[in-house]
């Protein structure tokens, strides 16, 4: 299901306000899988015959391996390789599909936060420094912001568990049927 333009838009403000930009760029982005077109080298023309020389050509991103899903990308130097067909010195390279096994799942801001923040964390610790604010860089608060979350985790997944909703949970349950008398004396 593909987001309105305006909702990805306001993510993608939300992305470059966070992270930054570089050389006029946002470092992060939200696309849509089939939107995406890139200017690579190719031997081949649209209808797919083989052409005598290479040229540039703008040709599908994503379309042929990922449809109708948005995906999260950041912005990349492009390394100098030999048998390198991209021709721009920067590129956007996926971050993350939005799926699961289900289908396409809904992009939102703490689903793209979290993505960003632990690919930028993994980064950071293979010695290649990003800038970047950890969340939890007070201990102190982030033992309680920690505690908080599992709380609230807790509560969500666990808040209605009772011995008896347990056992009809995995069709177990029992019932012992009694005899009602009444209290009234006739």
């Amino acid at each position: 299901m593909k987001l309105p333009d305006d909702i990805v838009e306001e993510i993608n403000k939300l992305l470059k306000d966070l992270y930054g930009e570089t050389d006029s760029k946002p470092n992060f982005r939200l696309v849509w899988s089939e939107d995406q077109l890139e200017h690579r080298w190719t031997n081949f023309t649209d209808e797919g015959w083989q052409l005598v020389n290479p040229e540039v050509r703008q040709l599908p991103k994503y379309r042929q391996w990922v449809q109708e899903k948005h995906i999260l990308e950041r912005l990349t130097v492009v390394p100098a390789v030999k048998d390198n067909d991209l021709v721009e010195v920067l590129s956007y390279e996926p971050l993350w599909v939005f799926e699961n096994a289900q289908g396409p799942t809904v992009p939102s801001i703490p689903v793209c936060k979290f993505i960003i923040e632990n690919v930028l964390r993994a980064i950071e610790t293979q010695g290649q420094r990003v800038k970047y604010k950890d969340p939890n860089s007070n201990p102190a608060e982030s033992l309680e912001l920690q505690k908080a979350n599992i709380e609230k985790i807790y509560k969500e997944l666990f808040a209605n568990e009772t011995e008896v909703g347990d056992a009809l949970a995995v069709r177990e349950g029992v019932t012992v049927p009694s005899k009602i008398t009444s209290t009234k004396e006739s």
